[in-house]
């Protein structure tokens, strides 16, 4: 009887919380070209270099040399954000795993530690994904629970709203995540909406039994994709579902072996 309550009061609970997540995208303001500050272009230029296997040294050194109150000021839209930060860890994550694939070995640590200078401060990749462009979002929580409390200097940075497409710009340095692309805040919503599509085009299946087959971002980030009703939606609008298809779905297993070759080479994706 004990058990029957608890998965009731489970599923209760998970329907009440799948009414909480957002399917939205953000209205981001591009930027002109001209407009790119010279903060966002080293990032660019940093992932152009980790793309090159060039050294990279000293744009790391000018990375961590950035004036904190001059970056949170350049960064003044999530347009720019969102450029700034996806470029700047993607970049970081081949930096790393390129000098010593061995760090992946402990993945819970390779995240959380913070070891990576920029503006002044020691930041994690955690920091960055959750914290700044995920809007402080608790790790573990499938994106329903905030974290309590975050370091000012991660806090502002953050992004004004979240983006689930997000999901389908960074990469971890693993197979199964998306392929890494140079995002400019001057053309960020379109490479956002091709590289969600070109995402899902390449890992959804169907099985024999007529079941779709998702990637596991649905599953961990479930409430930066608004739930059951907003990845329904999604997966009409971004993975050729029909406007009236709703199939049953499994999440597919991630596969976590390093591959630093994944990118979309600089001139596709609406890249300069």
């Amino acid at each position: 009887m004990l058990k029957k309550t608890t998965s009731a009061l489970f599923l209760l609970l998970l329907a009440l919380l799948s009414a909480c997540g957002s399917d939205k995208t953000l209205n981001l303001t591009e930027t002109s070209t001209d407009d790119v500050s010279v903060q966002e272009q080293l990032s660019y230029d940093l992932l152009l270099s980790a793309y090159g296997a060039m050294p990279t040294d000293d744009l790391l050194t000018q990375l961590g040399a950035l004036d904190p109150e001059e970056l949170a000021a350049s960064l003044d839209n999530d347009a720019k954000r969102l450029a700034f930060w996806i470029n700047t860890y993607n970049a970081l994550i081949q930096v790393k795993l390129q000098a010593d694939t061995l760090q992946y070995g402990d993945r819970n640590a390779f995240f959380a530690e913070r070891d990576m200078l920029i503006a002044g401060e020691l930041m994690s990749f955690n920091d960055i994904e959750h914290g700044i462009l995920r809007r402080n979002k608790y790790v573990y929580s499938l994106g329903y629970f905030n974290r309590l409390g975050q370091r000012k200097s991660v806090k502002r940075y953050r992004l004004d709203g979240l983006d689930w497409r997000i999901h389908f710009a960074l990469n971890c340095g693993a197979r199964s995540c998306p392929p890494v692309a140079f995002y400019r805040s001057d053309r960020l919503d379109k490479q956002l909406n091709e590289a969600s599509h070109f995402y899902l085009g390449r890992e959804i299946d169907w099985t024999k039994r007529d079941k779709l087959e998702i990637p596991a971002l649905f599953l961990w980030f479930r409430a930066d994709f608004g739930g059951h009703k907003g990845i329904t939606k999604i997966l009409q609008k971004f993975g050729d579902l029909d406007a009236n298809e709703s199939p049953n779905w499994s999440y597919k297993d991630y596969d976590w072996s390093v591959d630093l070759s994944q990118w979309h080479e600089p001139g596709s994706l609406i890249n300069p």
